[in-house]
């Protein structure tokens, strides 16, 4: 098929590659309401509220984005799963005993079945040539029309101004509907959503979204879902679509030496290389999480601590970019987060040992603390930010190339170097940010500028050109992070030297 394609491959001489993609979180996740169908982008919580709704305890992304987009993250696209037998409430708007409009609720669940104080309810109002219709969710009025004419501007009004919460269509009689209150019913929930039904819903985040990290709300790495395991699934879609995967423990009570084992199985499953796209934190946290009730109350609650390490990925992609890790100081949680489990210093070592990264508690505030994938080549791919990077220089070069797609291949070389200063101007900005070790000499003097772009004659042979392909090659050299700064201090005596 036409279009730009972009493979990355390690290099172990020369020069090697990455770059960090966007700050978005892809998570998974069951909700009070919403649709099911395709994710949505969301760039706040109050997004999240508008179209998910609000705290259920059989619910997961309330808590999870909750705590990623306070603590930082700024863009999520997010999935609702359900399991199967659920129903959408469902209201008929009428006209003298014939329907007139048909509403739908979005998503299944009791959640819209309506009364005076809950659910969903429309009132109509008025009479003869015009009709104002309202809308409120949970008793509060959330939309109100203009005075409408026919019921055709009713139904687009409905669909345009609270789409997220019901859908309109035109029923066999074409009427004003009469003025009335109308109740939604007949909302029935879903079986509780299945490890399978989380890793299906993969699907929804097809590659044209970009690169990101994938969350699945608690499921661990270790669940089983089909013939496989949830952390296996997203290493596979991380690994098709240029995207970081984190993954966590099966449970808050999972001790810490069945993750040890667990991350290594999945490590095993994976592969040396495809492993790096796969992170592993322990252990889960607790945040208080505030409910939107009457009292405005707040819980504490249980979530994966995958989230917080999201959020302080996109902070760090903010301040410099996916080059630096979310951990440390930019890793603080600043909702007072607690890490669910305690656990000693011995305990830490043999975590970092296992290339899963344990949290820290610093100055009295929980920290992310760690930047490992679990992958075993920790030569090259000890750190998640050098799969991050990669994927990053991957969205940006097929974005930019897309210009040059069905351009003539000229004689003169010149297609051949627009391309190659696409991709130079890109590798520069990543070098300039401090995302690229240059090489430089005893003296200072820099050996080369820690990446090379190639796209002429030499890897585009007249064959090559015949059959309608144009070659690139771009070398990178990742900045690696520093984990462990090490201080020797010596006790000098009174009469020695210093």
């Amino acid at each position: 098929m036409p279009g730009v394609t972009v493979t990355t491959s390690l290099r172990t001489g020369g020069v090697g590659a990455n770059v960090a993609p966007a700050s978005t979180l892809f998570i998974i996740g069951t909700s009070e309401r919403g649709p099911a169908a395709s994710p949505l982008l969301l760039t706040s919580f109050a997004d999240f509220e508008k179209y998910f709704g609000d705290y259920t305890s059989s619910g997961t992304l309330y808590q999870h984005l909750q705590v990623y987009f306070e603590e930082g993250g700024l863009r999520a696209y997010t999935q609702r799963v359900i399991g199967t037998g659920g129903v959408a409430a469902s209201a008929t708007l009428s006209n003298t005993g014939s329907a007139v409009i048909t509403l739908n609720a979005v998503g299944v669940g009791t959640w819209a079945n309506g009364s005076a104080s809950a659910g969903l309810q429309v009132v109509v109002s008025g009479s003869g040539a015009t009709r104002t219709v309202q809308v409120k969710n949970d008793g509060v009025t959330v939309w109100t029309s203009a005075p409408l004419s026919t019921r055709d501007s009713i139904v687009s009004d409905i669909n345009a101004n609270v789409g997220y919460l019901m859908t309109a269509t035109a029923g066999a009689t074409d009427a004003l509907p009469d003025a009335a209150t109308t109740s939604f019913s007949a909302g029935a929930n879903d079986s509780a959503a299945t490890a399978a039904n989380h890793t299906d819903a993969l699907t929804g985040f097809g590659y044209e979204l970009g690169p990101g990290v994938v969350i699945i709300a608690e499921q661990g790495l270790a669940v089983v879902s089909g013939s496989s395991t949830v952390g296996a699934i997203i290493g596979t879609h991380c690994l098709a679509n240029n995207r970081l995967g984190f993954v966590a423990a099966n449970s808050s009570a999972t001790g810490s030496a069945t993750l040890v084992t667990d991350a290594s199985s999945l490590a095993s499953t994976l592969g040396i290389e495809n492993s790096s796209y796969v992170a592993a934190f322990f252990p889960h946290i607790t945040v208080p999480i505030r409910i939107r009730n009457s009292a405005n109350s707040t819980l504490t609650l249980t979530v994966q601590s995958t989230t917080l390490a999201a959020a302080k990925r996109a902070q760090a992609h903010l301040a410099q970019g996916p080059w630096r890790a979310g951990a440390g100081e930019i890793g603080a949680s600043n909702m007072g987060a607690a890490m669910a489990t305690a656990f000693n210093k011995s305990i830490g070592d043999t975590l970092d040992d296992s290339r899963i990264n344990a949290l820290r508690v610093v100055n009295d505030t929980t920290r992310i603390y760690g930047a490992r994938s679990i992958s075993t080549d920790e030569t090259n791919w000890r750190f998640y930010t050098s799969r991050d990077t990669i994927n990053f220089a991957v969205g940006q070069i097929e974005q930019a190339l897309e210009a040059y797609v069905f351009r003539p291949i000229d004689s003169r070389g010149n297609l051949f170097a627009q391309i190659a200063a696409s991709c130079t101007a890109i590798m520069e900005k990543v070098r300039l940010a401090g995302g690229l070790y240059e090489l430089v000499d005893t003296s200072g003097v820099a050996l080369d500028r820690g990446y090379t772009v190639v796209c002429d004659s030499t890897n585009n042979p007249a064959a090559q050109i015949a059959a309608g392909e144009v070659r690139a090659t771009v070398n990178m050299r990742v900045s690696n992070i520093g984990d462990t700064i090490a201080v020797t201090i010596y006790k000098t005596g009174l009469t020695s030297g210093v």
